[in-house]
């Protein structure tokens, strides 16, 4: 079961992914999704991070986006950085 703020998190993924959000069934299938393989640019990608970052008012580290591979890292670094003071 997800959280408030990783519901939030992959709701927006899924807003950037648009129509190819389709794809993934569930939430759960698209935490798993590799985000090499998702059928987005790395324009879609810088996108789906600014989203992101806006959504909770956020700067995420370039070092630690680079470091994820799945949704489900990005979305765990997205909600580590918002309980995070200050």
């Amino acid at each position: 079961m997800l959280d408030e703020r990783q519901q939030q998190a992959l709701g927006v993924v899924r807003k950037t992914l648009q129509e190819n959000a389709d794809a993934y069934a569930d939430d759960a299938a698209l935490l798993r999704a590799e985000i090499d393989a998702l059928d987005i640019d790395s324009l879609g990608k810088l996108e789906m991070v600014m989203e992101l970052e806006k959504e909770f008012g956020l700067m995420l580290n370039e070092t630690e986006i680079a470091a994820c591979r799945s949704v489900s890292d990005l979305v765990s670094l997205v909600v580590r950085a918002s309980a995070q003071p200050g």
